[in-house]
């Protein structure tokens, strides 16, 4: 697979290479900044479903301690490219085996000192973090290496880590904290091996606790550090813990770690890497989405993957309905395992999603538009900022998406339907999709005159229309949760008709079962006009029919917000994100394509893609209606969202940089089933060639109910090998 990399420093995206070149093995994501980087240039060690809050400030995920802080000194020049050109300078990543690595060379008089890294996040011990250090001058030079952890870190709203001890022990450094909020330990540690014998000197300042050894080099040899680190919270002996795990992880020593890493990417690969013959470009974009969806992979039922992945706070660390729509089919068909920690997820939530319902009045499960811990609801009612004014923007993301309760259950039907895994409907999942159907059944409002019910005041994924009525993508939505939780109810009885008899009396469930299977054919479905055009919302068609263009126009700043309350695009027809075409993406079997080509020729125009999840639906859409050429632009746009650095990094005044997951997740849909036109038959898989004319020919391969599949499509055919070769 071929690096992704860049030659020359780029002072000026320091950020964006941050999230590029960021690693990550589910429990942490350690960004792709240099090891002389501090939190001035956004160094973040992310911890995966761990929380804080400070005072009034945004409650959101944690950054620890910087383990891999490393900085060379010669003559009182600290070899930084902020701070002194380098002579050249690469940095990069090799997503064939997920190694950061960079090569700097720097000029101090008649001297030229190279320094070069790598490191790699342990993907089964996934809280320790290993990196290489290597310095090597062309002639004799005295030189002073620090090396250690550095206290001083990065965050978005507030210190959240209150520090316990710092612990100076046989050449091994462990800082113990606890989150200020809730309490949790959250322990750092670090030791090194070394080929020099200079004896180090503890440092305790700036907020760093260093190791600071002065080398006399010898031209033209290297000078080695090999760093065994790791972060550990949650658990009562953290402490304990991450000291087995460094100390273990120091004996086995870094050459066989490497080696370990390897041979778990090379297996990752093989069931999930994708060949793109004619197009290297959409090889390496498809690839690295699959590099960082692997790497945000769920370690247990507790956590799943948030928004921004784990390349830092943005979004709060949470978890949105982006994980169950755009990211869980690729672990559907690569890694049962990870699939079922994201559906587990949302079970373990069921308690904060009852909660967030009875808190607005309503009866069953409200699922978080913001996702934390247990179901926590973390969004605000100000979720955006003017970036004119500077003041805080209302919105109603929080309590008016309701949309989220649909992503969950077609996530837990989609779950139980590819792995044939019963028992999860008896472990809560079940209760789960009956409760989301219960808040649905109390939402919904009766419109007398139509005899059918409506979801008023709501928010779809176009959220830049807020507080609309019947919402097509919600209302579409409502209607296949109370299918499928009928459908699963009646799986459930198959499997286990007493058990799901008794679960049905504690629950004190038939009044509801019997109002879903009463109300399911009442649900307001709006459908298409005469011109097949389905309406996103009612009265959407009565708004400003404006350009894109025309509407750019009256923007005042360029990170304004463009909807809420006073935004330009509020009273117009321009939107964030096609709700309908999402809808007949997701749903593509309710729809026929004359209504399929109909809407996508009148949305897209509309649709301003300011949301990372807008582009792959496009791409899907015009893939089923016989426009590849034309999805190829949207697919590569979500695929190379993150190389090319041109997503928006401002919402209104709020930073909302980051790896964009949705975007990765929905690369892979548009590719697999848009261009490959792969469909599941419950057991039997089938696909149809949809290939634009750049690609000639795409292979990879499906795990189906533990059968692994390889597909082949190319021009005029596509192929499908089971593993037994039928």
């Amino acid at each position: 697979m071929k690096n992704i990399e860049h030659k020359g420093f780029r002072k000026n995206e320091i950020i964006l290479d941050g999230i590029r070149y960021l690693l990550g093995n589910g429990y942490f994501g350690y960004r792709g900044t240099l090891s002389e980087y501090t939190k001035a240039e956004m160094v973040a060690l992310n911890l995966n479903g761990i929380y804080d809050q400070m005072g009034e400030l945004w409650r959101e995920s944690i950054n620890a301690f910087n383990p891999l802080y490393t900085i060379v000194r010669v003559r009182d020049t600290e070899l930084n490219p902020t701070k002194i050109k380098p002579v050249s300078h690469v940095q990069g990543i090799r997503i064939e085996d997920g190694v950061f690595y960079r090569e700097t060379v720097f000029s101090i008089k008649d001297h030229q000192i190279k320094i070069s890294s790598e490191r790699f996040a342990d993907q089964k011990q996934r809280q320790l973090l290993y990196e290489r250090y290597v310095i090597k001058s062309d002639s004799n030079l005295k030189v002073d290496l620090y090396t250690g952890i550095d206290l001083d870190v990065y965050n978005l709203s507030g210190k959240h880590l209150e520090i316990l001890d710092q612990v100076d022990e046989a050449d091994f450094f462990f800082v113990k904290a606890r989150t200020k909020q809730l309490g949790l330990p959250v322990v750092v540690g670090e030791t090194t091996t070394r080929n020099f014998d200079a004896k180090g000197e503890v440092l305790n300042q700036n907020n760093k606790l260093l190791r600071h050894y002065s080398i006399q080099m010898e031209a033209e040899s290297e000078y080695i550090i090999e760093k065994f680190t790791g972060v550990c919270h949650t658990r009562f002996d953290s402490y304990e813990h991450l000291d087995m795990l460094v100390t273990k992880a120091q004996k086995l020593g870094y050459l066989r770690k490497f080696t370990e890493n390897k041979a778990f990417w090379r297996e990752k690969w093989d069931i999930s890497g994708i060949e793109v013959i004619g197009d290297d470009d959409a090889e390496l974009g498809i690839n690295y989405s699959i590099y960082q969806l692997i790497s945000s992979r769920p370690y247990s039922d507790r956590v799943s993957i948030p928004a921004r992945g784990l390349s830092g706070q943005v979004y709060k660390g949470a978890v949105f309905w982006d994980t169950e729509m755009f990211m869980l089919p690729f672990f559907l068909n690569t890694d049962l395992e990870s699939a079922r920690h994201i559906v587990m997820y949302r079970i373990i939530g069921l308690k904060g999603a009852k909660s967030k319902a009875e808190a607005y009045g309503f009866k069953g499960a409200f699922y978080a538009w913001e996702s934390q811990e247990d179901g926590y609801e973390a969004c605000s009612d100000y979720n955006i900022t003017d970036a004119l004014t500077g003041e805080p923007v209302r919105t109603y993301f929080r309590e008016k998406q309701i949309h989220i309760n649909g992503a969950i259950v077609n996530a837990l039907g989609r779950y139980v339907e590819r792995s044939g895994d019963i028992d999860i409907l008896f472990l809560g999942g079940l209760e789960m999709a009956i409760e989301c159907s219960k808040f649905y059944l109390d939402y919904l409002t009766y419109n007398r005159d139509t005899k059918l019910y409506e979801a008023l005041q709501v928010i779809g994924p176009d959220e830049y229309h807020e507080l609309v009525d019947n919402n097509a993508y919600t209302n579409y939505l409502i209607d296949f949760v109370f299918d499928k939780t009928i459908e699963l109810i009646e799986l459930a009885r198959e499997e286990n008709p007493g058990k799901i008899a008794q679960f049905i009396k504690d629950k004190d469930y038939q009044a509801e079962i019997q109002k879903i299977r009463q109300m399911r054919q009442k649900v307001y479905l709006p459908g298409p006009d005469d011109t097949n055009v389905i309406e996103q919302f009612s009265g959407y068609f009565e708004l400003e029919d404006i350009t894109l263009a025309d509407l750019k126009k009256r923007i005042k700043h360029p990170n304004e917000y463009l909807g809420g309350k006073d935004g330009v695009a509020t009273p117009t027809k321009i939107i964030k994100q096609a709700d309908v075409v999402t809808l007949l993406a997701l749903l593509p079997e309710k729809f026929t394509k004359v209504v399929k080509k109909a809407n996508f020729n009148y949305y897209e125009p509309k649709t301003e893609h300011g949301s990372s999840l807008s582009a792959s639906m496009h791409a899907l859409l015009a893939c089923d209606i016989g426009k590849p050429n034309y999805a190829y632009e949207h697919f590569m746009s979500s695929a190379l969202i993150d190389l090319n650095g041109k997503a928006k990094q401002f919402a209104g005044g709020i930073y909302i940089g980051g790896t964009h997951l949705a975007a990765c997740g929905g690369a892979y849909l548009a590719l697999i089933y848009g261009f490959c036109g792969l469909k599941h038959h419950n057991y039997v898989l089938s696909a149809d060639t949809r290939l634009t004319s750049k690609i000639k020919e795409v292979r990879f391969k499906i795990l189906n109910k533990n059968r692994l599949a390889a597909i082949k499509v190319t021009g005029t055919t596509a192929n499908i090998t089971w593993e037994n070769g039928k």
